[in-house]
Order: structure tokens, then C-alpha cells, then sequence
């Protein structure tokens, strides 16, 4: 059983973390229990002072931060929450974060992507008017839609970057429960996004524009293997979500892209073209949290699936912490 606040015991270890070797504190029955790194590392009994004592100069002491939280939230792990929120929480934190009252940039896609529902539009996307009507726009006689702003673009950016980097940590120092948990926090964050901008009103299917960015893919398929739940949960996301003419600017291009993606992607897409089910089903994949986790039988993933809506409160309240460090 895992250690409590009350069983964790007397004994830490300390980890020099980064360039400047920050040093963290840590009790050493916490962090053998969630790591098999870090198990092996510290078994046995510490013969000298300074034996209890690592240095991980290329982690980034944010990273190893969120870690360390993690891990404490471990010891008190709420269960049987009631789990409660505005779908529009997450986004409208990571948009406070980088509001600028002076400039409103938005991204312009075709009608057919999602269209964020905010103060002053319609379901449609179109402007209201103080007598209920709505009005097209000025220069197309089109209908205003799919809008996203940028600040909202750049904050979702940071956050990605900082799960990606989480996960990376989590995989290097084989912490399976830390690489589940990122895994639900990022389908969180992108449920809350898709809910937010997404507009099925006239039933059809559409993609969100809050997704990975090439930089992502990039990060994550050198870092991690392509079997990693991390990469197969970017490549399909991408795969529903990604679209030829969204005028969204990557940082790096296209052909720097890991051929094993672009192939994969590549075949999905066309699939995506034969069959409506084929949608879908990637829609249903790309909200499945469970298939993104590590089980080791039926009897886990089922206890992991029961547990799902009363880890909700966990996840956001972890999510809000890797938000502010982002």
C-alpha cells in the first residue's frame, strides 16, 4: 500500500535538481514507491550522510517541481470527491494569463471547424444585435465563425509543453502512475477546450482548434517511443483535429515532422475520407482516457475506469498547478 502522511516514515532522500543543483527534499518511502528509478537508486540502507544524496542536472526544476507535488498529493489522494466545475475554468485561466486588452488576434478558419460560443455571438457564430437579430460579416455577407484567440493559443501551448515534459520525466524515471495521471490531465484540458469552442449545433462533427502544435509531435517523438501513449495520443488528436486550410502558423515546419507520424497520420486521414465511422470513432478515442493509460490487467483498467469521476477533482486541481508554472 502506498504511504500516507501519517506512514511515510522519518527517513528523505535529497536531489540536486538543474543547473543551479536546486536541492529538493524528499521522504525516501514516498518516492521509491512511485518510481522503480528511483527505487533501485535508494534500496537498501544508506550507509553514509551522503549516499542519500542524487544529482539530476538536466531536469529542469519546474518539471522535477510538478513532480514533487505530485507525489505529495500521492500521500492524501482525494477519493469519493464530488467532482464539480465550469467547462470554461481551465481556459479562461490559461487565458488571464496572457490577456492583452489591446490587441484581440484570432485565428480565421473555414466554417466547417469549431466556433467558440462567447459574450455577443450567436450559436452560429454570428454577431447579435440588440434586437435579437444577427449580422454577417461586413466584408463576405458570411457568417462569422471559427474564431480562437491568440492568447488562448499561446497559453495552451505552454501547458502542452509543460505535460509533454512531465511525461517525458515520468517515462525516464518509470513512474507509471505520474505518465497516467498527465494523460488524463491532458484529455482533460483538451475536453475543456473542445466543449468550449466546439459548436455540433447542427449536428455535425468538428474538430477544435486547441491541439498539439508541430513542435509537440516533435518533442514528444524524440523523447519518447512511438508506442508511448503520449505519442499516440498526439498522432490521434492530431488526426481528428488537424486541418490543410486553418490558418493556424506553426513554429517548424511540416517536413521536419517524424516520417513514423506523418505516415500513421497520413493513413488515418485517409480512412477519415472512406468512412463517417471511421470520425467517430477517432472522437470517441481522442475522449477515452482510459485508452491512453498503462494497465496491467482487465482488473486495473476496470478500477481505473470506476475510479475515473472521482479522480476528476485530482486532475483539475493538479492541472491548475502545472498551469501556474507554465
Amino acid at each position: 500500500m502506498p504511504p500516507t502522511s501519517f506512514t511515510m516514515g522519518p527517513e528523505t532522500v535529497k536531489i540536486l535538481v538543474g543547473r543551479s543543483l536546486t536541492p529538493f527534499t524528499i521522504h525516501k518511502s514516498l518516492i521509491i514507491t512511485h518510481s522503480e528509478y528511483f527505487a533501485r537508486a535508494f534500496s537498501g540502507r544508506f550507509k553514509k550522510p551522503d549516499e542519500n544524496t542524487m544529482e539530476l542536472a538536466h531536469i529542469h526544476e519546474a518539471t522535477f517541481g510538478l513532480f514533487t507535488r505530485w507525489l505529495y498529493s500521492q500521500a492524501s489522494r482525494p477519493i469519493n470527491t464530488n467532482p464539480c466545475g465550469n467547462a470554461l475554468l481551465l481556459l479562461k485561466s490559461l487565458r488571464k494569463r496572457d490577456e492583452d486588452t489591446n490587441k484581440q488576434d484570432v485565428y480565421d478558419v473555414d466554417s466547417d471547424m469549431s466556433v467558440p460560443i462567447e459574450e455577443g455571438l450567436e450559436s452560429d457564430g454570428t454577431e447579435s444585435t440588440e434586437d435579437g437579430e444577427s449580422e454577417s460579416d461586413s466584408d463576405t455577407g458570411e457568417p462569422v465563425t471559427g474564431m480562437v484567440q491568440e492568447e488562448e493559443r499561446r497559453a495552451y501551448d505552454r501547458v502542452v509543453d509543460c505535460l509533454i515534459d512531465l511525461y517525458i520525466f515520468a517515462d525516464a524515471y518509470e513512474t507509471r502512475r505520474l505518465r497516467n495521471d498527465v494523460m488524463s490531465m491532458l484529455l482533460f484540458l483538451d475536453l475543456q477546450g473542445y466543449q468550449y469552442l466546439h459548436n455540433d449545433s447542427h449536428g455535425c462533427i468538428v474538430g477544435s482548434l486547441l491541439y498539439p502544435r508541430f513542435r509537440h509531435v516533435i518533442k514528444a517523438y524524440d523523447n519518447l517511443p512511438d508506442s508511448s501513449s503520449m505519442c499516440r495520443y498526439i498522432l490521434h488528436t492530431m488526426a481528428y483535429n488537424w486541418h490543410p486550410d486553418a490558418d493556424v502558423p506553426e513554429d517548424v515546419p511540416a517536413c521536419e515532422l517524424p516520417t513514423y507520424f506523418l505516415a500513421h497520420m497520413m493513413m488515418i486521414c485517409v480512412r477519415r475520407q472512406w468512412s463517417e465511422e471511421v470520425t467517430r470513432t477517432l472522437l470517441q478515442d481522442v475522449f477515452d482516457t482510459c485508452l491512453y493509460h498503462e494497465h496491467d490487467s482487465v482488473e486495473e483498467k476496470d478500477a481505473c475506469e470506476a475510479q475515473k469521476d472521482d479522480d476528476e477533482l485530482y486532475i483539475r486541481s493538479f492541472l491548475l498547478a502545472c498551469i501556474a508554472v507554465s
